[in-house]
Protein backbone atom coordinates (compact mmCIF):
# COMPACT_ATOMS: atom_id res chain seq x y z
CA UNK A 1 0.00 0.00 0.00
CA UNK A 2 1.79 3.46 -0.39
CA UNK A 3 2.48 5.42 2.12
CA UNK A 4 -0.05 7.83 3.32
CA UNK A 5 -2.56 5.64 1.38
CA UNK A 6 -5.56 4.18 4.32
CA UNK A 7 -6.79 0.44 4.58
CA UNK A 8 -10.27 -0.04 3.37
CA UNK A 9 -12.75 -0.68 5.95
CA UNK A 10 -13.26 -3.61 7.26
CA UNK A 11 -16.32 -5.07 8.01
CA UNK A 12 -16.99 -5.03 11.87
CA UNK A 13 -12.88 -4.01 12.93
CA UNK A 14 -14.55 -1.43 15.52
CA UNK A 15 -17.25 -3.74 16.80
CA UNK A 16 -14.81 -6.33 17.57
CA UNK A 17 -12.31 -4.18 18.94
CA UNK A 18 -14.73 -2.32 21.40
CA UNK A 19 -15.65 -5.30 23.19
CA UNK A 20 -12.38 -7.47 23.18
CA UNK A 21 -8.69 -6.54 24.25
CA UNK A 22 -5.69 -8.22 23.66
CA UNK A 23 -3.38 -9.78 26.19
CA UNK A 24 0.67 -8.90 26.92
CA UNK A 25 2.59 -8.46 24.80
CA UNK A 26 0.34 -8.07 21.76
CA UNK A 27 -1.18 -5.08 24.14
CA UNK A 28 1.60 -3.00 23.77
CA UNK A 29 1.46 -2.63 19.81
CA UNK A 30 0.04 0.37 18.36
CA UNK A 31 -3.73 0.85 18.59
CA UNK A 32 -4.57 0.37 15.01
CA UNK A 33 -2.54 -2.98 14.66
CA UNK A 34 -4.56 -4.22 17.91
CA UNK A 35 -8.12 -3.60 15.99
CA UNK A 36 -6.32 -4.98 13.13
CA UNK A 37 -5.33 -8.15 15.24
CA UNK A 38 -8.63 -8.33 17.01
CA UNK A 39 -10.67 -8.52 13.83
CA UNK A 40 -8.44 -10.71 12.09
CA UNK A 41 -8.41 -13.15 15.32
CA UNK A 42 -12.67 -12.94 15.19
CA UNK A 43 -13.11 -14.60 11.67
CA UNK A 44 -14.65 -17.61 11.24
CA UNK A 45 -12.35 -19.66 9.62
CA UNK A 46 -9.22 -18.56 11.98
CA UNK A 47 -9.43 -21.34 14.32
CA UNK A 48 -9.61 -23.91 11.84
CA UNK A 49 -6.41 -22.38 9.79
CA UNK A 50 -4.87 -22.58 13.18
CA UNK A 51 -5.63 -26.09 13.55
CA UNK A 52 -4.39 -27.30 10.22
CA UNK A 53 -1.01 -25.31 10.83
CA UNK A 54 -0.75 -27.35 13.99
CA UNK A 55 -1.58 -30.79 12.51
CA UNK A 56 1.72 -32.80 10.69
CA UNK A 57 1.31 -36.31 9.70
CA UNK A 58 3.56 -39.06 9.46
CA UNK A 59 3.15 -38.31 5.07
CA UNK A 60 4.37 -34.74 5.58
CA UNK A 61 7.45 -35.46 7.59
CA UNK A 62 8.41 -38.35 5.73
CA UNK A 63 8.37 -36.14 2.41
CA UNK A 64 10.22 -33.23 4.09
CA UNK A 65 12.87 -35.22 5.04
CA UNK A 66 12.99 -37.47 1.58
CA UNK A 67 16.21 -36.98 -0.32
CA UNK A 68 19.45 -35.98 0.15
CA UNK A 69 20.65 -34.37 2.82
CA UNK A 70 21.72 -30.28 2.73
CA UNK A 71 25.31 -29.19 2.11
CA UNK A 72 26.51 -27.90 5.17
CA UNK A 73 26.22 -24.44 5.72
CA UNK A 74 24.23 -23.40 2.61
CA UNK A 75 24.28 -19.83 3.21
CA UNK A 76 27.69 -19.84 3.09
CA UNK A 77 29.37 -16.78 4.63
CA UNK A 78 26.26 -14.58 4.85
CA UNK A 79 25.16 -13.12 8.14
CA UNK A 80 22.32 -14.51 10.11
CA UNK A 81 21.97 -14.52 13.73
CA UNK A 82 18.83 -16.67 15.33
CA UNK A 83 17.16 -15.17 18.42
CA UNK A 84 16.07 -17.70 20.32
CA UNK A 85 13.59 -17.67 23.33
CA UNK A 86 15.02 -19.21 26.84
CA UNK A 87 11.98 -21.18 28.03
CA UNK A 88 10.12 -22.99 25.54
CA UNK A 89 6.52 -22.54 27.54
CA UNK A 90 5.65 -26.04 26.68
CA UNK A 91 2.58 -27.03 29.04
CA UNK A 92 2.99 -30.24 30.57
CA UNK A 93 0.38 -32.79 29.84
CA UNK A 94 1.15 -33.16 26.67
CA UNK A 95 1.86 -36.61 24.86
CA UNK A 96 5.63 -35.46 25.04
CA UNK A 97 7.22 -34.17 28.12
CA UNK A 98 7.45 -30.83 28.13
CA UNK A 99 11.33 -30.99 28.61
CA UNK A 100 11.56 -32.92 25.53
CA UNK A 101 9.95 -30.60 23.24
CA UNK A 102 12.32 -27.48 24.86
CA UNK A 103 15.37 -29.66 24.37
CA UNK A 104 13.80 -30.32 20.43
CA UNK A 105 13.30 -26.69 19.68
CA UNK A 106 16.50 -25.71 20.93
CA UNK A 107 18.39 -28.29 18.71
CA UNK A 108 16.05 -26.75 15.84
CA UNK A 109 17.11 -23.25 16.62
CA UNK A 110 20.75 -24.73 16.84
CA UNK A 111 20.75 -25.81 13.68
CA UNK A 112 19.09 -22.33 11.71
CA UNK A 113 22.44 -21.22 12.72
CA UNK A 114 24.35 -24.15 11.20
CA UNK A 115 22.92 -23.08 7.89
CA UNK A 116 25.55 -19.93 7.46
CA UNK A 117 29.53 -20.16 8.56
CA UNK A 118 28.80 -16.49 9.61
CA UNK A 119 26.38 -17.15 12.19
CA UNK A 120 25.62 -16.35 15.91
CA UNK A 121 22.77 -17.85 18.22
CA UNK A 122 21.38 -15.74 20.86
CA UNK A 123 19.15 -17.13 23.43
CA UNK A 124 17.06 -14.15 25.15
CA UNK A 125 14.39 -13.97 27.71
CA UNK A 126 11.12 -13.44 25.48
CA UNK A 127 8.24 -15.63 24.23
CA UNK A 128 7.24 -16.11 20.57
CA UNK A 129 6.56 -12.09 20.36
CA UNK A 130 10.23 -11.63 20.91
CA UNK A 131 9.80 -8.53 18.34
CA UNK A 132 7.28 -6.74 21.19
CA UNK A 133 9.10 -8.27 24.32
CA UNK A 134 12.40 -7.86 23.34
CA UNK A 135 12.88 -5.19 20.74
CA UNK A 136 16.04 -3.43 21.49
CA UNK A 137 17.66 -6.83 20.69
CA UNK A 138 15.72 -7.37 17.61
CA UNK A 139 16.94 -3.90 16.52
CA UNK A 140 20.60 -5.28 17.32
CA UNK A 141 20.43 -8.02 15.20
CA UNK A 142 18.96 -6.58 12.83
CA UNK A 143 21.68 -3.83 12.91
CA UNK A 144 25.06 -6.66 13.52
CA UNK A 145 23.48 -8.41 10.44
CA UNK A 146 23.05 -5.51 7.97
CA UNK A 147 27.09 -4.01 9.48
CA UNK A 148 28.55 -7.25 8.53
CA UNK A 149 27.01 -6.98 4.84
CA UNK A 150 27.94 -3.79 4.24
CA UNK A 151 31.71 -3.82 5.90
CA UNK A 152 31.77 -7.67 4.70
CA UNK A 153 32.77 -8.75 8.11
CA UNK A 154 32.09 -11.15 10.64
CA UNK A 155 28.52 -11.24 12.29
CA UNK A 156 29.74 -9.77 16.15
CA UNK A 157 27.91 -11.00 18.77
CA UNK A 158 24.93 -8.61 19.94
CA UNK A 159 25.99 -8.92 23.35
CA UNK A 160 29.12 -8.27 23.69
CA UNK A 161 29.88 -6.01 20.32
CA UNK A 162 33.04 -8.85 19.73
CA UNK A 163 33.44 -10.69 16.95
Amino acid sequence: MPRGASAPPLLGLDAVAATASLEAPLDRLPPAFQRLRLWAQAQPRVEEASRDEREWSDEMFARRHAGPAPPPSPLGDRPLIVLTRAHGGYPDGLDIPAAELDAERLRLQSELASLSRNSRQVVAAGGHNLHLENPGLVVDAVRAVVESVRGRTRVRDVRTGRF
